[in-house]
């Protein structure tokens, strides 16, 4: 079962302070209970709407083969990546400086290919489409990176932005600057260094060297 991998995805809100005007519209505006009904209405008949311009439930056959080829493999590097993301593996320190673990436990891509294929296939729906287009990958990719731990997908955002190099700051990064976190900061505790660069050199010794990540295409 391991091997099958997940059957949860998940889609990340984006974070964000709460403002006055936030609590304010809570305090005096429409109630939730009122907002749900409206959204419930709207969703409801718009569903249904789109459910029978395709001949019902099971109405529709889909040909998979008019999905561009580039969109296809763009879903196969998704699954990949997600199962690559989600492996599993144990560490363990041994002694002052050295770290055991054991092999990384990753799953077959294929579970994760079906629930981004479907989704992808759903958007496209909802859209009045019967083939996959470009624009079906924002959400299918989002929720890929949304359904790995969050440590690795912020480390897999920072060296998609530094063009796949990364090293510990202060240590040089791409061209000789130095690594930012994600809010410019230089902290040698941010996920978004930790673990990129070579270990830190005992004093006196040299400068952190980048390593090369190569990502998928």
């Amino acid at each position: 079962m391991a091997q099958l991998g997940s059957r949860l995805f998940f889609y990340a809100m984006p974070e964000g302070e709460v403002s006055d005007e936030d609590l304010e519209e809570a305090l005096i505006g429409t109630p939730y209970r009122d907002r749900v009904l409206v959204c419930r209405t709207a969703v409801e008949a718009f569903l249904k709407a789109r459910i029978e311009e395709f001949g019902g439930f099971r109405g529709l056959q889909w040909d998979r083969s008019e999905d561009p080829v580039v969109v296809r493999n763009r879903l196969k590097v998704l699954a990949r990546l997600v199962a690559a993301l989600r492996g599993i593996t144990s560490v363990w320190r041994e002694g002052a400086d050295d770290l055991g673990y054991t092999p990384p436990n990753i799953e077959e891509p294929y579970r994760a290919l079906t629930c981004l294929y479907n989704l992808a296939r759903g958007r496209a729906l909802l859209h009045g489409r019967t083939a996959l287009a470009q624009e079906d990958l924002g959400i299918v990719t989002h929720v890929a990176l949304s359904s790995a731990p969050h440590e690795r997908t912020r480390l897999l955002r920072a060296l998609a932005e530094h063009g796949g190099t990364i090293g510990e700051p202060g240590g040089g990064g791409p061209k000789g600057d130095t690594v930012h976190g994600p809010e410019g900061d230089e902290d040698s505790r941010s996920p978004w260094c930790r673990g990129a660069g070579r270990r830190r050199p005992r004093r006196g010794g040299t400068a952190a060297t980048p390593v090369r990540v190569d990502l998928l295409p």
